[in-house]
């Protein structure tokens, strides 16, 4: 899998869960967990766009550890 190909997963992931999770947000029971998961899924593609931005392979992988 390329760079772009898992950035636009992540993408379409995180774009998946907040559809998922709208629904879950009126109910008070499920509303923490709900916003804990959107939260959570942006945050993957967000750090992987940084650990893209290292300046070579070890601080990527670095990052992404």
């Amino acid at each position: 899998m390329t760079p772009e190909q898992l950035r636009e997963r992540l993408a379409a992931f995180a774009s998946s869960v907040n559809r998922f999770c709208r629904p879950l947000l009126g109910e008070v029971a499920s509303r923490d967990s709900a916003e804990q998961l959107i939260r959570a899924s942006a945050a993957a593609m967000a750090n992987h766009r940084a650990a893209g931005r290292g300046r070579s392979h070890a601080e990527f992988t670095a990052k992404l550890g």
